[in-house]
C-alpha cells in the first residue's frame, strides 16, 4: 500500500468532526457514496448480495443495523484508503451539489481545513459551478508542491518541474483594487480593505483619486498596475461617468475584465441591503441604499458579476469571510499567471 500523505490522525480528527454533522447533506447515501466508491464493483459482506451496493442498502435503509461510523470506519475503511479517494471523499461534502448554500460551503471547508492542512494539505477554491464556488484539495501554500491537486481532477494544473516551479510556491503580494459606489458602502469598503491587509496583500480604491477630467485616465492605469480587481456591489449603481449613460463603477469592472484581471465580485443581498436602508432612515440620510434595485443598468451590471462567481453576503463579517475565502485560489492564479510582488532578495535566495 502506498505511503499516506493525508495522514491517518488527520482522517481520524475529520471523520470525528464529519460523523457528528449531517455531511451528506440532502443527499441520499447511496448516490453519495457512489460519488466516491465503485459501489457495485466491490464485494458484498453479506453472501446474500452481490456487491457492496446492495448490502449497504440493506444494513444502512432497509434494516439499518449498521452505524455511520461502522459504515465508513470499518466497512469502507476510510482510513486506510489511498490519498486520491480520501480527497475525493472530502471535495464531494464541500461540492455545491451537497450543500444547500455557499455558506454552507464554506464552514465545512473551514472544519476540515483546521485539521487537512496539518497534513500540509488545503481546501481551496478552483473554480466554480453555475456560480458556485467548487472546492478541490490542494497541496497547502507552504508546500513546494502547491500548484497540485491530489485527487487528480483533470481541471486543477500540473506542477512545473523547473526553478519556477520553487517560485510560485513563494507568497507574493497582490496589489488588490477594490471598486465601489462611495457614499454609501464607506463600511463596507473599508472591511474589504482590512481583509485583504490582513492577508497581506496592498490594497488600493477610490480613496487615492481627485475628481475631474483625467480621473477616468487615473483609474484605468491604477487597474492596469494592479493584480487582483475586488468589487462591492451594493443597491446603486453610482455616478454617471459625464456624457456617458454607464457608472464609473460599472465601467471600472468593465475595463477590469477586458483587460483580464483576476476579478473578485462581491453583491450584498437584498435582506442586507434592506437593513442598512432601515438604519439610513433611522438616522436621518439624505440618501438610500436601495434607489437602483430596478434599474435596467444596475441589473446587467449585477448579472455580470454573478456570471464571474457568485459572491453573496448577508452581513458586513462575511464580506472579510469572501476574501479570505477566495484569496486562496486567487494566489494560486497569481502565481500560475507570474502576477505580483516578490522580494528580490527572496528570488535570489531560492535560485542561488
Amino acid at each position: 500500500m502506498e505511503e499516506q500523505k493525508i495522514h491517518r490522525l488527520t482522517r481520524k480528527k475529520i471523520m470525528k468532526e464529519m460523523l457528528e454533522r449531517p455531511f451528506m447533506g440532502n443527499e441520499n447515501l447511496i448516490d453519495f457514496l457512489k460519488r466516491i466508491w465503485h459501489l457495485e464493483k466491490m464485494e458484498s459482506t453479506d453472501h446474500r448480495f452481490k456487491n457492496a451496493k446492495d448490502d449497504i442498502r440493506q444494513h444502512m435503509i432497509s434494516n439499518n443495523d449498521w452505524e455511520e461510523d461502522y459504515l465508513f470506519l470499518e466497512r469502507l475503511d476510510i482510513l486506510n484508503i489511498t490519498d486520491k479517494s480520501f480527497a475525493r471523499f472530502i471535495e464531494v461534502i464541500v461540492h455545491p451539489e451537497i450543500r444547500e448554500s455557499e455558506m454552507e460551503q464554506q464552514i465545512y471547508a473551514e472544519k476540515i481545513n483546521l485539521h487537512l492542512l496539518k497534513s500540509g494539505f488545503e481546501l481551496r477554491v478552483e473554480g466554480d459551478i453555475a456560480g458556485y464556488p467548487l472546492y478541490r484539495v490542494k497541496y497547502s501554500i507552504k508546500n513546494r508542491d502547491y500548484n497540485s491537486s491530489i485527487s487528480g481532477d483533470s481541471n486543477t494544473s500540473e506542477v512545473i518541474d523547473s526553478n519556477s516551479n520553487q517560485i510560485l510556491g513563494v507568497r507574493r503580494k497582490l496589489q488588490v483594487f477594490v471598486s465601489s459606489t462611495f457614499i454609501d458602502l464607506r463600511e463596507e469598503r473599508q472591511s474589504a480593505v482590512n481583509a485583504i491587509l490582513d492577508a497581506e496583500h496592498i490594497p488600493c480604491g477610490m480613496e487615492i483619486f481627485k475628481a475631474g477630467e483625467a480621473q477616468q485616465e487615473t483609474i484605468s492605469k491604477w487597474i492596469d498596475q494592479s493584480d487582483v480587481y475586488v468589487l462591492i456591489l451594493g443597491g446603486r449603481y453610482g455616478s454617471l461617468i459625464p456624457g456617458q449613460e454607464v457608472s464609473y463603477t460599472h465601467w471600472e469592472f468593465s475595463y477590469a475584465k477586458k483587460h483580464k484581471k483576476i476579478i473578485l465580485p462581491i453583491v450584498l443581498s437584498e435582506s442586507y441591503l434592506n437593513d442598512k436602508e432601515a438604519q439610513l432612515k433611522r438616522s436621518d440620510s439624505n440618501f438610500s441604499a436601495i434607489e437602483d434595485l430596478h434599474n435596467p443598468k444596475y441589473i446587467e451590471f449585477k448579472n455580470a458579476a454573478h456570471a464571474i462567481i457568485r459572491n453573496e453576503v448577508q452581513n458586513i463579517d462575511q464580506i472579510t469571510n469572501a476574501i479570505h475565502r477566495n484569496f486562496r485560489n486567487i494566489e494560486e492564479k497569481a502565481a500560475q499567471s507570474n502576477l505580483g510582488w516578490i522580494r528580490i532578495k527572496e528570488v535570489y535566495n531560492l535560485l542561488s
